[in-house]
């Protein structure tokens, strides 16, 4: 007992020591940035990285001694809200498709799937333009998740990003996420994907309960935002994801001008397909396919992960319509860059 002990102490030291090295490494790293020192920040950036994998270890063993006396370590990578009802950012997305999913494969690679699922979601949540990933005590990379930003679940079918304020950087850092999402999981990992980024009413809770043999969680995320972003998404007869009229106006609010220039860069403008061949017209949209395999490989997000030899006739016309969006965003990617 007394060697568990020790071990507890040792590691809660390596920690505390870890959390105190990376914040006076982030401060050298913000003074090294203003001068624009590119060498000294690369090195800093690796002091990090050490120091992150330094604290990783150490907690792997707390976990390890708390288990003698059946307790446990629970971390919180992402953002805790605070209780409450307030206006947020949200999407909601509709993994397509999903029950044929279930049917066409067994529990181990339905796991497999998901777990690529969930990664594919951090590395979009932890997304930032300078540098998102960290190294790992496997030798391989894997998303910082202190830069963080937006919140996340997955349930069955659906996942919802959502922030944690109506900022201008949180509109930002929810739309550079799922961008991010459909770029990496659905032309990577072949997920069928449909969505909608809705402004509303957000509010979440979260309790752990501990008794002397589990520590249950009791979770609860509720809001108008959800049902108008439930509601939009499925209106929609396409792999893609539409930005709300509300969520464009409360942005452009803060935003003006320079939101405009924010909102053509990162954006499409794009007549919405909806079902019963109804369309809105120019509406922004997350813009992702506009690399030269996406049409090539449109077919595969309604086929391969359902195990089927060919588009079911049920799913015919999303699949057209998501061609021609996929035709449509190569064009204009291809316009951008000869301008």
């Amino acid at each position: 007992m007394t060697q568990n002990f020790d071990k507890i102490e040792n590691n809660l030291k390596i920690v505390d020591q870890c959390n105190s090295k990376i914040r006076e490494l982030d401060l050298e790293l913000a003074i090294a940035k203003n001068i624009k020192d590119s060498s000294r920040e690369e090195l800093l950036y690796q002091a990090i990285d050490a120091e992150q994998m330094k604290r990783q270890k150490a907690v792997r063993e707390l976990n390890i001694a708390f288990k003698f006396f059946d307790l446990g370590v629970r971390t919180y990578p992402y953002p805790q809200l605070p209780k409450g009802t307030r206006k947020r950012y949200i999407a909601f997305l509709d993994l397509l498709g999903f029950s044929s999913i279930i049917d066409g494969n067994d529990s181990s690679e339905i796991d497999l799937l998901i777990e690529k699922l969930i990664g594919e979601i951090q590395l979009s949540i932890a997304y930032n333009p300078e540098r998102y990933i960290t190294g790992n005590l496997d030798g391989g990379f894997s998303p910082d998740l202190n830069k963080a930003r937006v919140n996340s679940i997955v349930f069955s079918d659906t996942i919802i990003f959502w922030s944690n304020d109506d900022s201008v950087d949180s509109f930002k850092s929810v739309v550079e996420a799922v961008s991010m999402f459909f770029n990496n999981a659905v032309i990577g990992r072949s997920w069928a994907v449909r969505g909608a980024i809705t402004f509303g009413d957000l509010s979440y809770t979260s309790y752990d309960i501990a008794n002397k043999k589990f520590l249950i969680n009791q979770s609860g995320l509720y809001g108008k935002s959800i049902i108008d972003g439930y509601d939009l998404e499925g209106k929609q007869e396409w792999i893609g994801c539409m930005v709300s009229e509300s969520a464009i106006e409360h942005f452009l609010q803060s935003e003006n001008e320079d939101g405009k220039k924010y909102l053509n860069k990162k954006l499409l403008k794009y007549d919405v397909p909806l079902k019963k061949n109804a369309v809105l017209k120019q509406q922004y949209v997350i813009w992702w396919g506009w690399g030269q395999d996406s049409e090539k490989n449109v077919e595969r997000f309604f086929i391969k992960h359902a195990r089927l030899d060919r588009v079911p006739e049920c799913l015919q016309v999303k699949y057209e319509n998501t061609c021609k969006y996929l035709n449509y965003s190569r064009e204009v990617s291809k316009a951008r860059t000869q301008s």
